[in-house]
């Protein structure tokens, strides 16, 4: 394939960065980010250990709010990494280390399946 020819993977790409922005709240615009810092690396740096601090604090507060016990906040925390990992795998620097899109929209599926039935 030519790498200027367009193909899914730079589809998959894009959404993979759209996830990311959703659930770190921040834009590859924004001016955290520069030539040698991208969303990819922000994130992927702070992948796993500390990825809860770098998510968008909304997301969080939920957690607070609802007074959900240490088991149901474990499996929130599981399903954020989930996504995150998903993010993280759209949107990797290279097309052949990104996932194809059927591949990432049933990861997503299994994610909502088994973390959103959660009885708060």
């Amino acid at each position: 394939m030519n790498p200027t020819q367009a193909s899914t993977l730079g589809d998959v790409y894009s959404f993979g960065i759209v996830l990311l922005e959703l659930f770190i709240s921040k834009r590859p615009t924004d001016a955290i980010f520069n030539e040698s810092l991208k969303i990819h690396k922000y994130i992927s740096t702070a992948f796993p250990d500390h990825a809860m601090e770098i998510l968008d604090p909304l997301l969080l507060l939920a957690e607070e709010e609802q007074k959900i016990n240490q088991d149901q906040a474990r499996r929130m925390e599981e399903c954020l990494l989930s996504v995150l990992e998903i993010g993280l795998t759209c949107s990797a620097s290279s097309p052949r280390d990104r996932a194809p899109i059927d591949t990432t929209l049933s990861k997503l599926q299994s994610i909502k399946e088994s973390f959103l039935p959660m009885r708060w």
